[in-house]
């Protein structure tokens, strides 16, 4: 697989779980993957893996209450 390819890791894997291990250590998150914006719901959202990376959206997030994009290192894509 071409590093550049788009691709979306499965459920219940090492991968899964280190990367949202990952987001919730992110400062913005304060140890919390999902952060939960408590009037519309929205949380982090995985977008999917392209070009070594993994991507998440968050269209509210409660600390900024603005979209945010992060991108977390992937490991054994």
């Amino acid at each position: 697989m071409n590093n550049n390819d788009f691709k979306l890791v499965q459920r219940n894997t090492d991968e899964r779980d280190k990367m949202w291990n990952e987001l919730a250590q992110h400062p913005l998150n304060n140890g919390d993957a999902v952060c939960e914006e408590s009037v519309t719901g929205e949380c982090w959202q995985y977008m999917g893996t392209q070009g070594g990376k993994h991507n998440f959206r968050h269209r509210c997030h409660p600390k900024t209450g603005c979209r945010q994009y992060l991108d977390i290192d992937a490991v054994t894509v």
